[in-house]
């Protein structure tokens, strides 16, 4: 099971993550959030063994890259309208693309969009609602059971310690994406909450 934090803004809690084995924390970058950080500050932040990932809203991709490049980062997620030929720019082994399932009808479209992204992304990232992110609601959505998905994917949504165990049962992700359900605030993590995930994968 692939660990992601994402949301992050203090050493301490990347020292957290890296003794829980985190593989991935990721860096919100889009200026209207709560837990945005600045480029120069990601860059200071200790290095681990984990992946850094920058969390992308409507940026265009020229300056999704150079920020990837100021903040030394090695993935970029993408939330928003970003096209397959985005995530080409990006590059398929630095792209993960997020998908909302309820602004799907069925599982057809559901999948046509899947497949015109498969083979441009690293990984793809299902959250809960229509849109945005770290907003804490879980997401119940049956699409991820029948979908055809190819790409390794990360559940998001609200994920706490104590929901982790049905949300895992139920939809079987390769990854999790934690966030809002193990914050004290925004960007402000709780290391009792992120040492307990362990005990749920």
């Amino acid at each position: 099971m692939l660990i992601k934090v994402c949301g992050l803004r203090f050493k301490k809690d990347i020292q957290v993550c890296e003794e829980i084995g985190a593989d991935f924390l990721g860096f919100i970058f889009h200026p209207a959030s709560s837990r945005y950080v600045e480029p120069e500050t990601v860059s200071a932040l200790p290095r681990t063994g984990a992946m850094r990932v920058g969390v992308f809203v409507r940026q265009d991709v020229q300056e999704v890259k150079a920020i990837m490049q100021r903040a030394e980062l090695d993935l970029a997620q993408l939330h928003g309208e970003y096209s397959p030929r985005d995530c080409w720019y990006i590059g398929k082994e630095r792209a993960i693309k997020v998908f909302w399932p309820d602004r799907y009808t069925g599982i057809n479209s559901f999948n046509r969009e899947l497949k015109r992204y498969t083979e441009y992304c690293r990984y793809f990232l299902f959250d809960a609602g229509t849109q945005g992110g770290g907003h804490g609601k879980s997401i119940r959505n049956h699409l991820l059971s029948e979908m055809s998905c190819h790409n390794p994917w990360f559940l998001a949504g609200g994920l706490t310690p104590e929901s982790l165990a049905k949300q895992l049962k139920q939809y079987n992700p390769d990854g999790i994406d934690l966030n809002s359900g193990v914050e004290k605030a925004p960007g402000d993590k709780d290391e009792d909450k992120l040492r307990a995930i362990k005990d749920y994968i």
